[in-house]
């Protein structure tokens, strides 16, 4: 496997990742929605037993904003890693070094284009370059093997 594909499949690992962790975040943040609610609630009616569970919703709430607080650091982690990864694969997007990676039997369509050039009246009264490409008929080419000998 190529390091373009090495790259790609370690940007795509880490993007997934991501995902899972921003959910799980998410779902942190809305259990400590919750949990805040639950402890409003508790102090706006008195009853018996309220301050045991007052102070189990604060131990909640406190290991939910601990957990909140890592997450985002890991999330962070991970954006860095995704933008070095990136860094790493636009060094790599040469084309013609790209070519040289691929698979002999891979065929490559080719797609030429002419671009026409003409100058019109602006919105302004002043004149306006106009550019269209005009595509051409593709071209197939196969890069083939030299035979031994």
């Amino acid at each position: 496997m190529s390091e373009f594909d090495d790259l790609r499949g370690e940007l795509a690992g880490t993007r997934a990742e991501r995902a899972g962790t921003v959910s799980a975040l998410m779902i942190a943040r809305e259990q400590l929605r919750d949990a805040r609610a639950a402890m409003a609630r508790l102090r706006r009616v008195p009853g018996e037993g309220q301050e045991q569970q007052l102070a189990a919703l604060e131990e909640r709430a406190a290991e939910l904003e601990r957990r909140i607080a890592a997450l985002r650091e890991q999330v962070g982690g991970l954006d860095a890693g995704a933008r070095g990864l990136l860094g790493r694969l636009t060094e790599l997007a040469d084309p013609p070094d790209q070519l040289g990676q691929l698979d002999d039997g891979t065929p490559i369509l080719m797609f030429p284009v002419r671009l026409e050039t003409r100058f019109q009246a602006g919105a302004n009264g002043g004149r306006q370059l106009s550019i269209r490409p005009a595509p051409s008929p593709p071209t197939a080419c196969f890069r083939r093997r030299a035979s031994p000998g």
